[in-house]
């Protein structure tokens, strides 16, 4: 019984993780567009600058996440 619930919550964090991660990377998307595009021009070089240092954070926490959706699939594959 213990073993279930351990790989139950193993899946559903897994699946929240999966959610996460579609979602950063949807939204990180969306502002690298806007970086490359004409409408970044008309915004102060220091909020750009952030921008782009927010967009590296994304990334960055996004290789967090498959890192951890890695662990937990090795670990539900262990739990068979």
């Amino acid at each position: 019984m213990k073993d279930l619930m351990r790989a139950k919550l193993h899946e559903l964090m897994r699946a929240r993780l999966l959610v996460e991660r579609s979602e950063l990377l949807e939204k990180n998307v969306k502002l690298f567009d806007f970086l490359q595009s004409e409408d970044v021009k008309g915004i102060d070089e220091e909020h750009v600058r952030l921008l782009w240092e927010q967009f590296d954070h994304m990334n960055k926490y996004s290789i967090v996440l498959g890192k951890r959706i890695d662990l937990l699939t090795s670990e539900m594959g262990e739990d068979k």
